[in-house]
């Protein structure tokens, strides 16, 4: 057995207003600040939670819907770049229609209660093409990204277009918008320009002047009407974010396609973004990715890009594992991180131009930006936005308890490198009471990881000396994580050490119902500080005197009186059960929701999104009537799992008729023999492999449907699709099916029906440049394109309503 022991006794951790001195009222009074540890709203600690997503690259017919699942997986701020050649393509004819509305999209996010940072730029990057710069900018005789006169004049001109829009919707109004981003990666980082990449490959400047320029940008955005509480730069990489001026911000990538760009890198080499540090200690060493030249203890530790998901670049194509993701964010988190930030939250899809047809950077896909996000592209829900909303509804449920902890590294914390998967990677954080959350991690990229065996952690804190487990040791799955309870109170009662992750809580009936989720397929237990604590099982436990050790597979409970005679539920609920977990605040009241599928609370409703063809079950807490209805549909309780209400429906299969034709040219040659991909053997420009399908659609596939996804599995280089020769969509092959929502297209394709193209996987290629007369060919010696299969999946939604009392 491994033995390890952390000293987290006589913490000092003071809380004081950061010397940026930056803050703002609402319409109502309401402060939001920032103080050096956190975010203040009202006097209270706020925990932030900011996810990233671009309104402009995203379906304004699905907008609030998405900002309700944003809101649904614990983000309570909306981060996004205006990208200036959006909206000004053309030099002086400015366009906030449509996908472009910004105040639209300002406006459902006041609706929904979304917090909103625009990050004004006006250089933005987010691998749009010039970073967001339009291309006439490139034809003007002056400098960019510096107090260069008349690029102020322009970038002037541009934050007044950005400021018409959100008049009105500022914090100070009672808006949504708490804050601007200045800038991007100042001094740092710069894109191609991207007419050029053709022929002299010419790349923007990263940018000068660095504090000047910076001040000159803040003042020009106060000068527009920009009066917010904050004012934010991205600080990473030595990047120019003085904190005089503006809260730096950080972040993190633990999978950077970028570092293939010319082709020499051939590995991927591990990183350290998930290791635990200090990032709130004046006397921690220089972290690779965070090295502040202000104390680091007078400013919250705050991010805007740690890696929600990373897009494929086309030296690069990788399936992001999906538990990198949340593990990021418990390991910032426990490394001091009070404001956790993701880029992106959210995917989408590069607009069309106007004049240029394509306004990505042209390492990734023309048009998808899926990003392989914890919300994907057209709004898919992947299992990152699962982890991540269960840490999310903990840090906001128990702000004020998390935001008072302070890290504690242990030894091994303070020496541990990437490629150690070996040593248990473990802190706490903890109050100067004792108080905490002890953190674990056993995920590491780009090294294959271990199942974590036969281990215990001995906590020392004023409070006492916990040994986790008290009996025995633990075992933590590969690419698991942990956050557990030290010494939480729960109305008197000491809780010494659960394994097991608090996630919410709900007032019910007097009662107070708190909730756990399951680590893994570890056995869960309870420690209670007191031997005479009457504890009462309910579900799935068993009590031994203090303890309670979880037996059951599903939802399970037990119960006891707090000392102020507040009666505690606590219900503990398997892994995969607390991942279908949503909770929704309406109305007053809490209600939690088991379900495969989102339910959204939309204009005083509730809806479920669902797929056609599946078993609906849902979960409630707290009960409702023994009916249900689903449309006019009415659904009898089929039973509870712990304190759930179960309902179960099917909703029935969605006939989707449509057609697909594969007209794949398969090493065709000259005397038009049609045969089957040779691998190994060489050819050359006259033999063509390619996968080639054309779909027709039928009027009824689209009927009563929000969203139609295709999916088609391909092999090969690129996915090109097209309606009438003009390309809408595309994507890099990296082994994952590749997903479009046809439904903002579905007059075109009734009428045109669409094609399929797949260019071919390369191996052994080359150009032939011998000939005397410019008579280049291309070489290859293997090539592979094909089509496996097509599928439409339909996603509905429908209302869920109980009856009136």
């Amino acid at each position: 057995m491994r033995e390890y022991n952390i000293d987290a006794r006589k913490i000092k951790n003071p809380f004081y207003p950061s010397p940026i001195h930056m803050s703002g009222c609402d319409d109502k009074g309401k402060e939001l600040a920032v103080g050096n540890y956190f975010l203040t709203l009202d006097g209270e600690p706020f925990f932030a939670v900011c996810g990233e997503a671009h309104f402009s690259r995203m379906n304004e017919a699905l907008w609030e819907d998405e900002i309700i699942k944003m809101k649904l997986g614990g983000v309570n701020i909306i981060a996004g770049y205006i990208f200036w050649i959006h909206h000004e393509e053309t030099e002086g004819e400015f366009d906030w229609n449509g996908n472009k509305n910004l105040r639209r999209f300002l406006t459902l996010c006041k609706k929904n209660n979304m917090y909103v940072i625009l990050r004004i730029g006006p250089f933005s990057h987010g691998e749009c093409r010039n970073g967001g710069f339009p291309d006439w900018l490139f034809g003007r005789p002056f400098d960019l990204r510096c107090d260069d006169e008349t690029y102020l004049k322009y970038t002037e001109r541009f934050y007044k277009e950005i400021y018409r829009q959100a008049e009105g919707l500022l914090f100070k109004d009672g808006g949504p918008v708490i804050g601007v981003q200045l800038e991007n990666e100042h001094e740092h980082a710069s894109c191609p320009w991207e007419l050029t990449t053709e022929n002299s490959k010419e790349w923007l400047v990263s940018g000068r002047e660095g504090q000047k320029h910076m001040a000159t940008l803040k003042t020009l955005a106060q000068k527009v009407g920009f009066d917010v509480p904050l004012y934010t730069a991205t600080a990473w990489g030595g990047a120019c974010a003085p904190e005089q001026i503006v809260l730096p911000l950080w972040g993190g990538y633990a999978f950077r396609p970028w570092m293939f760009y010319d082709g020499k890198l051939k590995e991927h080499p591990a990183t350290g973004e998930y290791l635990y540090g200090d990032f709130h200690c004046n006397t921690a060493p220089k972290y690779y990715n965070f090295d502040p030249e202000y104390p680091a203890e007078d400013y919250p530790y705050a991010c805007c890009e740690m890696g929600g998901g990373m897009n494929v670049y086309y030296p690069y194509r990788f399936q992001l594992p999906m538990e990198s993701v949340g593990a990021m964010a418990q390991v910032k988190a426990g490394s001091g991180c009070n404001f956790l930030g993701y880029y992106m939250y959210h995917g989408g899809t590069h607009p069309k131009g106007k004049k240029i047809p394509w306004l990505n950077e042209c390492d990734v896909p023309k048009f998808s930006y899926d990003y392989q996000a914890p919300l994907g592209e057209f709004g898919q829900v992947r299992k990152s936005f699962h982890q991540l909303k269960l840490q999310h509804l903990f840090y906001q449920e128990f702000q004020k308890e998390v935001t008072a902890t302070k890290t504690v590294l242990s030894k091994e914390a303070v020496v541990q490198q990437p490629e150690d998967v070996e040593t248990l990677r473990y802190v706490v954080r903890v109050d100067e009471a004792g108080q905490g959350f002890l953190f674990i991690n056993n995920y590491q990229d780009h090294v294959e990881g271990i199942e974590q065996k036969d281990f215990a952690i001995t906590v020392q804190t004023d409070r006492g000396v916990i040994r986790v487990p008290e009996e025995g040791s633990l075992n933590l799955p590969q690419n698991g994580f942990a956050i557990w309870p030290l010494w939480f109170d729960f109305h008197g009662h000491p809780l010494k050490y659960a394994t097991a992750q608090l996630v919410t809580k709900v007032l019910e009936g007097g009662s107070e119902y708190f909730f756990f989720v399951q680590t893994g397929n570890s056995q869960s237990e309870f420690v209670f500080e007191e031997e005479n604590i009457i504890l009462q099982p309910q579900n799935g436990c068993r009590i031994v005197k203090n303890k309670v050790i979880l037996t059951g597979e599903s939802c399970c409970t037990f119960r006891f009186t707090g000392k102020d005679g507040t009666e505690c539920i606590i219900c503990t609920l398997p892994e995969p059960e607390g991942l279908r977990l949503w909770q929704i605040d309406a109305e007053g009241k809490r209600r939690l929701f088991l379900s495969d599928d989102p339910i959204l609370y939309k204009n005083g409703s509730l809806e479920l999104e669902y797929h056609c063809g599946e078993n609906v079950q849902i979960g409630i807490f707290p009960p409702a009537d023994d009916v249900m209805y689903l449309g006019n549909t009415a659904l009898k309780s089929a039973g509870t799992d712990g304190v759930f209400q179960i309902f179960e429906s099917f909703q029935e299969a969605k006939e989707l008729p449509f057609t697909w034709k594969d007209v794949s040219t398969v090493n065709k040659e000259g005397d038009g023999a049609l045969k089957r991909p040779v691998v190994g053997s060489p050819l050359t420009s006259t033999k063509v492999v390619n996968g080639r399908a054309v779909l027709q659609f039928d009027p009824e596939v689209f009927a009563d449907v929000k969203q139609l996804l295709l999916k088609v599995c391909y092999e090969g280089d690129v996915g090109y699709a097209f309606i009438e020769g003009e390309m809408f969509h595309d994507n890099f092959c990296n082994g994952a099916p590749w997903e479009i929502d046809l439904m903002p297209y579905k007059e075109q394709l009734i009428k045109h029906g669409m094609y399929l193209y797949v260019s071919p996987r390369k191996i052994g290629a080359y150009v032939d440049s011998t000939s005397s007369m410019a008579a280049l060919h291309e070489v290859i010696k293997e090539q592979v394109a094909r089509i496996d299969s097509i599928e439409l999946e339909a996603i509905k939604r429908i209302e869920m309503t109980f009856p009136t009392p």
